[in-house]
């Protein structure tokens, strides 16, 4: 059987390009109707409940004083939701300078002060932390959060709770 390349159907679509619409056509009709029919679950998403912890050694007091208990916080980078802050730790700030020695030694600085932030998150395990909105999230990565203020910090800690 001989098939002419150039037969046109309506004068515009050649036969092979047709039966190629045709068959993705069948093909998406098939699986339309295998997922109506609820032969085909999409499940969602596993997740558990987590704490996660945040830390910088120095930022602005006024920014750190801006981050409050009950504010919803998001990676700034991503838009992701971090949880819910359910803890605010200030203290003074932690600046490490070498002595007359050379040796390095911590002082603070004023104005300044060191900040840990603990949420409360659902989120979904990974190989190496957590994943959340599908970006991956693990201990020591540094980001910006945003949270009644925009802070430059890592993730010092998750824990399943």
């Amino acid at each position: 059987m001989v098939i002419n390349k150039e037969a046109k159907v309506f004068g515009k679509i050649n036969i092979i390009d047709l039966l190629i619409i045709l068959a993705i056509l069948a093909v998406g009709v098939f699986f339309a109707s295998r997922l109506r029919a609820g032969e085909i679950t999409i499940a969602p998403t596993p997740t558990s409940a987590y704490e996660m912890r945040f830390f910088t050694e120095s930022v602005q007091t006024f920014t750190a004083e801006n981050m409050r208990v009950g504010e919803d916080l998001f990676d700034n980078a991503t838009g992701a939701l971090l949880g819910r802050i359910v803890e605010v730790n200030i203290n003074p700030s932690i600046e490490w300078n070498p002595n007359a020695a050379g040796v390095l030694t911590s002082s603070s600085m004023e104005g300044w002060s060191s900040v840990e932030v603990v949420t409360h998150l659902q989120a979904t395990p990974d190989t190496h932390g957590i994943r959340i909105s599908g970006n991956r999230y693990s201990v020591g990565q540094s980001l910006t959060i945003r949270g009644g203020g925009l802070i430059f910090l890592r993730v010092s800690g998750i824990e399943e709770r």
